[in-house]
């Protein structure tokens, strides 16, 4: 099993659409991260989420410590995604953005890459 892949690509989606989970921080890249369905694993400090992203919370594995990462990976990699019903409906929340603000123009652009 590869589990780590260093790219240097400057298509990232390429690479977001090849991977089975994601290990992020506080990133703009959060969002598309989330947007794939793919389990995200934060590790990042949740006190500067907005109010947005404070409702997605409950997508994320919020990671404490290396232990508790080690531990998520490890179920991840055993197919145990406890997160995944709830991931899919927040998901689905994200993907209904008709507006044309800066977010809902990353994610149509998301979803017409991936269809690709």
């Amino acid at each position: 099993m590869k589990i780590f892949h260093y790219d240097e690509d400057g298509d990232y989606l390429k690479s977001f659409m090849q991977t089975d989970a994601f290990i992020s921080d506080y990133s703009s890249l959060l969002i598309e991260e989330m947007a794939l369905n793919k389990p995200v694993l934060y590790t990042g400090s949740i006190k500067n989420f907005d109010t947005y992203m404070k409702n997605k919370l409950d997508a994320l594995y919020v990671i404490h410590d290396e232990e508790n990462l080690l531990t998520m990976m490890n179920y991840l990699a055993n197919g145990i995604d406890s997160k995944r019903e709830v991931r899919t409906k927040i998901v689905s929340d994200i993907m209904n953005i008709s507006d044309n603000s800066i977010g809902g123009k990353i994610i149509h652009s998301l979803i017409c890459d991936s269809r690709e």
